[in-house]
């Protein structure tokens, strides 16, 4: 074999690279930056796309027509007093849950305030309910979050808007993971808590009430803010595991839903309590996305 290379040829070769390296290495460099300024401009660049097939909404049909559910569970909830998460309201959204179809549960949970006035509680106490929508072609290994948080009554919007959709999903036979919709108590602490039950964690300030409905690893979780039944824009925060990049096929999804109702949707303009309690969870949790939708 050492008859048929060339090696005079080769070592040529390399003593002409190795005697230009520094202005190779310049060169290169230049190129390098010439070149990421252009992807800037669309005509050299992706803009976004999908690298799997397992979310192409622009293939597919848009089937949701549950509206006049959400708005009639809407005013139902316009008559539960603000304020926080009372019996009354805790039993009405078990009631519709368990109507839908869900496996619905509810979760206590109690908060030791380490640092408190005499003139506050030193605990803290809260419930989360949640409902779980089994997918018939797989064992129960992996799930979807759809999360709201109560939020003293102001978050009915959201509330409406998610059941109106466990409605719309229960009726479909396609779903490859289960849907875990959950309404939080106490904001980032409920979720902490639901969170720190599910994946079996202690925590020396909130004390959770193990879960009596589970499911698989969680893939991603979608939260939902809205204070109204109608809303004009949106603000979309999202978060990846451990500072990392979300699955950016859901993040296209929300962006390419917002623009087909024709509702302006800004990214990471105002990021507050959930998204911040989210964030603070999953570096020990097995969620690797987290988008956070929530209206101006």
């Amino acid at each position: 074999m050492g008859l048929l290379s060339d090696v005079d040829g080769r070592k040529k070769l390399v003593d002409v690279l190795a005697s230009h390296c520094a202005r190779l290495c310049l060169l290169s460099y230049v190129a390098g930056v010439v070149w990421l300024c252009l992807l800037s401009d669309r005509s050299f660049n992706g803009r976004t796309y999908f690298s799997e097939n397992a979310l192409l909404p622009g293939l597919v049909e848009g089937e949701f027509k549950n509206h006049r559910f959400a708005s009639d569970f809407f005013g139902k909830l316009s008559t539960v007093p603000e304020g926080e998460l009372s019996v009354t309201a805790s039993q009405v959204i078990i009631d519709k849950m368990e109507s839908i179809g869900l496996h619905t549960y509810h979760q206590n949970f109690t908060v030791h305030v380490p640092l408190h006035d005499m003139s506050e509680p030193s605990t803290i106490t809260g419930m989360n309910i949640y409902g779980i929508l089994r997918a018939p072609r797989i064992a129960s290994t992996e799930a979807l979050v759809i999360t709201v948080p109560y939020k003293q009554g102001s978050n009915k919007g959201a509330l409406a808007l998610m059941l109106s959709f466990a409605d719309h999903c229960r009726k479909k036979s396609y779903w490859a993971k289960d849907i875990i919709f959950l309404v939080t108590d106490k904001d980032q602490l409920g979720m902490q808590a639901w969170l720190d039950a599910y994946h079996g964690l202690s925590n020396s300030y909130i004390s959770s009430a193990s879960l009596e409905g589970h499911s698989g690893s969680i893939q991603a979780a979608l939260n939902l803010e809205f204070t109204h039944e109608k809303v004009s824009s949106f603000h979309v925060a999202i978060e990846g595991i451990n500072g990392q990049l979300p699955n950016l096929d859901l993040v296209n999804t929300v962006f390419r839903l917002c623009r087909k109702e024709r509702i302006p949707a800004a990214l990471h303009t105002e990021v507050k309590s959930i998204l911040i309690s989210l964030n603070d969870t999953v570096s020990h949790t097995n969620i690797l996305s987290v988008v956070s939708v929530r209206n101006k």
